[in-house]
């Protein structure tokens, strides 16, 4: 019977895991599409990295499973995504090439900042990666260059305030 709960347990911890992994997967789908002008396929690939990152949370919520790797997983999923695509508009010019720091920075802040723990979420920076997610999705709808500038300046007064919120949230913490 011991076993049967181990492989029970088994496939329950990896089920959000590879609903994370699909992020990864379908990634180079939307660069591709995207590159080829296939607008329509690209958001529908997109879409699906959405629904991943929303039901990885909930299939661990609901299995009961939530673990430090998994965690961890799907920040570095969710970070990959939003750099690869970033750095696909920046490629194309659609944004400056800089702006990928703001994102990289607000991540590895954020990864230190949980000191090998389960990553710790502030306020701000909780919806820091949806905000990033759904000018992403502008990004890749099209838009002007007047529409692109003004995501790369919410993009950075953004990264200042998660930035400011975690350094002054860990100053009055310890």
């Amino acid at each position: 019977m011991k076993r049967d709960e181990q492989a029970v347990s088994g496939w329950r911890t990896a089920v959000p895991s590879l609903v994370t992994a699909v992020r990864l997967v379908v990634l180079p789908g939307v660069i591709v599409a995207s590159l080829e002008g296939l607008r329509l396929t690209a958001l529908g690939l997109y879409a699906v990295i959405l629904l991943s990152d929303l039901a990885d949370g909930w299939a661990a919520r609901r299995l009961g499973v939530r673990t430090r790797f998994g965690a961890y997983f799907d920040v570095l999923a969710d970070m990959a995504v939003i750099l690869a695509l970033f750095g696909l508009f920046a490629a194309r010019g659609e944004i400056p090439i800089w702006l990928l720091s703001a994102p990289a920075v607000v991540a590895g802040a954020f990864l230190l900042g949980s000191r090998g723990g389960v990553p710790r979420y502030d306020p701000i920076g909780k919806h820091y990666g949806t905000i990033l997610y759904v000018f992403l999705g502008v990004l890749l709808w099209g838009t002007t260059e007047l529409g692109s500038h003004l995501i790369a300046l919410a993009v950075v007064v953004l990264s200042v305030v998660v930035l400011a919120g975690r350094w002054l949230g860990g100053r009055s913490r310890g």
